[in-house]
């Protein structure tokens, strides 16, 4: 028997602190979305029938100070509607480090085209949403 097993020890806690649980929130996004066609903005503005509308979108989250941030490697995807009909998917496209995607669509009938970029949200980012148009004759 070692000298120091002929005193037993006792173990005890006072502690009287009730639990804590603690829970991270998701961090708020935001997903602006522009038009072009060629190198002019296309939003609210009227193109030829065939031609080639350039949808872009950048996702980045809000810090508590109020500066956005990029989020890279998340899924963004790009419908289109024709005046009140539904929306179809058209593209699904992968932000890059800047958080950056872009896809086109060629304007296939006159009327009012909806483009609306989304991104779903995950279990680090809200998800959010936004969209715009372009006219087609």
């Amino acid at each position: 028997m070692d000298e120091l097993d002929k005193f037993p020890l006792l173990y005890e806690s006072y502690s009287k602190s009730s639990e804590v649980k603690v829970s991270a929130a998701r961090m708020p996004t935001i997903l602006p979305i522009v038009l072009y066609h060629d190198t002019e903005r296309a939003e609210g503005k009227t193109y030829p029938v065939g031609d080639k509308i350039k949808i872009q979108s950048s996702l980045s989250w809000k810090d508590a100070t109020g500066a956005y941030h990029p989020v890279s490697a998340r899924t963004v995807k790009y419908y289109h509607k024709l005046e009140a009909g539904a929306y179809e998917l058209i593209s699904t496209k992968t932000t890059d480090i800047n958080g950056y995607t872009e896809t086109e669509y060629a304007l296939g009938e006159t009327g009012t085209h909806t483009f609306y970029a989304w991104f779903e949200g995950d279990a680090q980012y809200e998800g959010c949403g936004e969209e715009t148009r372009a006219f087609a004759r």
